[in-house]
């Protein structure tokens, strides 16, 4: 029957799910944040130059998503900052980003164009800047230090796009997984996020030093920061 079919466990979960996807505004165009209207003037390609004012910063950034997003953020014009523990694979991404971004530059020259592939991105494209820091997002300290180095390499500017993506998994049954790695697992996929959002809250609302007029009215059209998880 009717009734019967409303009831069914496969049809409760799916309507579950609906719901719970509209709350969250999964289907809905206002969730999505813009990178690349937020670069105030797009690549000039008879200077060779572009303005970038949108900086991201990226934990967990020296592989797997994390290198994705940042390569994506690169791309779309957003100055970026990955973090991560191991320096090396830190180094290898920015290096990574800048090999896939000098790439890019180069589709779109004319084809007569003569592009020295051994010229670095900096130079090519002075305003796009790429840091990496070694951190222990596991730690409150360290991510209040991670701001405080992205701010200062910023101009004293927070960061507009935090993503809080560090992360690890370790599969396994629940009774049989040692409580050290469920603290571990804890400390990484939830303290991390939550260390790093607490210090960026207080970073994005905390009172700033006197500012004059036309500065007071920039940041009224400021667009909006975001924080990922």
């Amino acid at each position: 029957t009717v009734l019967d079919l409303l009831v069914h466990p496969v049809v409760v979960g799916l309507v579950v799910i609906v719901v719970a996807s509209g709350m969250m505004g999964f289907f809905s165009s206002k969730q999505h944040f813009p990178v690349e209207g937020r670069v105030s003037e797009q690549l000039r390609l008879d200077s060779i130059e572009a303005d970038m004012n949108t900086d991201g910063l990226l934990t967990g950034g020296s592989s797997g998503m994390g290198r994705a997003l940042a390569k994506k953020l690169a791309e779309q014009g957003a100055n970026v900052c990955i973090v991560a523990r191991n320096q090396q694979k830190l180094d290898e991404t920015i290096d990574y980003i800048k090999v896939l971004f000098l790439s890019l530059l180069s589709s779109l020259l004319p084809p007569n164009a003569d592009l020295d592939t051994s010229t670095t991105v900096a130079f090519q494209i002075p305003n796009q800047r790429f840091l990496a820091i070694s951190a222990d997002c596991t730690s409150a300290t360290e991510n209040t230090r991670i701001l405080d180095e992205t701010t200062t390499w910023n101009n004293s500017t927070p960061p507009d796009i935090i993503w809080a993506n560090a992360g690890s998994s370790s599969p396994g049954l629940f009774i049989d997984t040692p409580l050290e790695t469920h603290r571990a697992q804890m400390d990484m996929n939830y303290w991390s996020s939550f260390y790093l959002a607490h210090a960026s809250l207080k970073l994005w609302l905390s009172p700033s030093s006197p500012q004059d007029k036309k500065e007071k009215e920039q940041a009224k059209r400021a667009e909006p920061r975001h924080f990922i998880i």
